[in-house]
């Protein structure tokens, strides 16, 4: 790197003039124009892969900044007979060559220059045609208008100011520097979509420095320069640098997925627009299976479910009287006199296991070994009041394949052999 000639002017390649924002007059565009200012070999800031640094005199893809994820899109060259200016060519003649993808789009705040992340290189003063996915586009705009109409709703009714915003490809996450109950929200939640039905003009512009200082905004830090605000009359006025949809309808619907208390304040996730529909869908589709599972309407699956969860422990607990029973009976058929036990059961419950092995150590001065399952796959509860289960163990391990652990009085895990295998190992205890 070093000097570049661009528009017969030289700029050292830490100067370069600040990238022309066409995303801010065109935010419902798809493609562009362009010329290359320079290119060059580089990392990709994001995940550390080699691709290619370009830089344009203009562009319409918005960069990761202020919270939000870039834009996503291609490059490529527009061809032309030189001497021809963009000006000239009618729209659709630019042309068509390979695309490069665009990985990530990102700018440096003092000087404005965006940079693109590429997979292909282009040769400084090349002419280009920039396309991007404007689905991805639409929907930030849809999430990132539907946040200021809940951020502003949120300041104005409780105090709360946003500390934090984060605009990924799948959720919008705002953190308030208060508390908001449960019934807050939800009311939140109400009056932004009611905001969202009644189709508000969103109003993106720079004031003057008198205009300015006359407008009472939003804003997560000072601010210094030309600030672009966005006024949405009667819920919110926040500085912001991204694209927004032109009227509140755009968004269609704005969904809380989750409210928690977050360092003092409230952490928020929210979905607008393509993604909360997306999400609705997909609870509509789960509770419709569900309500055919339960053989129940829809509108009471909630209900049905926790009958069901109510009969289940019922269930259990019957299950569990049942299991303590046939345990007592295989019990009562050991002999007193022996003094290391084993027994080999159907019972699954791990807590009547355990309170079988507790009450036979009372009774056996040696170990008692209870297992479950079979036939070369069980689980086991080792005890011993007057011996040590750990050693016992490690004895065990040398002949079977035991995964396990506990104290020197019980010890418990699975064992990988036959029955024949490990009474013969047991055998062997002392």
């Amino acid at each position: 790197m070093g000097l570049v000639t661009f528009e017969n002017q030289v700029y050292d390649d830490s100067s370069f003039p600040a990238t022309e924002k066409v995303y801010d007059k065109e935010p419902y565009s798809d493609t562009f124009l362009a010329q290359v200012v320079t290119c060059h070999a580089t990392t990709n800031p994001k995940n550390g892969s080699r691709c290619f640094a370009v830089l344009l005199d203009r562009t319409l893809f918005f960069p990761e900044q202020g919270g939000q994820t870039c834009d996503r899109g291609s490059l490529e060259l527009a061809l032309m007979d030189e001497g021809t200016s963009f000006a000239d060519l009618p729209d659709g003649d630019e042309g068509e060559t390979a695309a490069v993808n665009v990985l990530h789009v990102g700018i440096d705040e003092k000087t404005g220059v965006i940079t693109h992340y590429c997979d292909g290189a282009f040769t400084a003063g090349d002419r280009i045609k920039g396309h991007i996915d404007f689905a991805h586009r639409f929907s930030n705009m849809q999430n990132h208008t539907g946040e200021h109409i809940f951020s502003g709703l949120v300041h104005t009714r409780f105090g709360c100011n946003n500390v934090g915003f984060h605009l990924s490809d799948d959720v919008v996450t705002m953190d308030y520097d208060g508390p908001l109950s449960e019934e807050q929200v939800a009311d939140i939640e109400r009056r932004a979509n009611e905001a969202i039905w009644k189709n508000v003009p969103v109003r993106c512009f720079y004031p003057s420095d008198p205009e300015l200082s006359q407008l009472d905004y939003r804003s997560k830090k000072e601010l210094t320069g030309k600030v672009r605000i966005v006024e949405i009359e009667g819920y919110d006025i926040c500085a912001c640098c991204a694209p927004h949809v032109k009227r509140t309808g755009e968004i269609g619907q704005l969904i809380v997925l989750s409210a928690i208390n977050y360092k003092g304040g409230t952490r928020l996730s929210i979905l607008c627009g393509s993604r909360a529909y997306d999400y609705a869908a997909q609870v509509r589709e789960q509770a419709r299976a569900v309500s055919q599972s339960l053989s129940v309407p829809v509108e009471t699956i909630a209900s049905a479910a926790e009958k069901q969860l109510q009969e289940k422990g019922t269930l259990k607990q019957e299950i569990a009287a049942l299991q303590q029973k046939i345990l007592a009976f295989q019990m009562a058929e050991v002999p007193s006199d022996e003094n290391n036990v084993i027994l080999f059961t159907d019972v699954s419950d791990n807590v009547t296991i355990r309170n079988a092995v507790n009450d036979l150590t009372g009774r056996h001065a040696g170990y008692v070994l209870i297992l479950s399952g079979g036939p070369e796959n069980f689980r086991f509860i080792l005890g011993s009041t007057k011996k040590d289960c750990k050693a016992a163990l490690s004895i065990l391990q040398q002949a079977l394949s035991i995964k396990g652990g506990g104290t020197a009085e019980m010890v418990q895990g699975t064992i990988s052999a036959s029955g024949e295998a490990i009474e013969t190992a047991f055998s062997q205890l002392l």
